[in-house]
């Protein structure tokens, strides 16, 4: 925060008038904060387990999408199903398409204990 506070100062004092040095320290000062905030993504993605971090413009629309693409691609490993740990993807499919048809099936009441047990 001190350093934003520096830079506004110099900002203010650079468009107040020419100064070449002014100029090169409101740069130097820019870059520094560049990198501190770069620095910072990272460690925030680090515990977010992801495993990259995009630079440049717009970065924050890839980085958002490429965190939701790997959320999406993370497969679900196992659920219970009739009493049972259901492991194989097939399976899985198939429970959840099970599940969703009977959840939605019109002519059946609702069994909260089904509900409950999936």
């Amino acid at each position: 925060m001190q350093l934003e506070h520096k830079i506004k100062i110099l900002q203010e004092k650079v468009y107040s008038g020419s100064n070449p040095q002014l100029e090169n320290d409101l740069l130097i000062l820019r870059a520094k904060y560049d990198k501190m905030s770069a620095f910072r993504a990272a460690l925030s993605l680090l515990r977010l387990k992801q495993t990259f971090y995009e630079q440049g413009e717009k970065s924050r629309k890839l980085l958002a999408w490429q965190i939701k693409q790997l959320e999406i691609k993370t497969p679900i490993a196992s659920i219970i199903s009739n009493g049972q740990v259901v492991v194989d993807p097939a399976e899985i499919n198939d429970a959840f398409g099970d599940y969703y048809k009977e959840l939605y099936d019109t002519r059946n009441e609702i069994d909260l204990q089904k509900l409950n047990r999936f």
